[in-house]
């Protein structure tokens, strides 16, 4: 996993794979969780799955 060299938001660092590698999930365990409730989108870099698109590198819609 971890961050996507491909990938060039400016958002980057509140992508799933970004706050994994950060330790955020860790961290922040409560809040990542919401991120990821009810997912509707999945990355095609990483497989995470997030609730908005916005959280991840490169979205597809579940």
């Amino acid at each position: 996993m971890g961050s996507s060299p491909s990938c060039q938001s400016e958002s980057h660092k509140m992508h799933m794979c970004a706050l994994k590698e950060s330790g955020y999930d860790k961290k922040n365990a409560a809040e990542f969780k919401k991120l990821t409730a009810n997912p509707r989108y999945k990355c095609e870099n990483c497989g995470t799955q997030a609730h908005e698109s916005e959280n991840l590198c490169k979205p597809v819609k579940l």
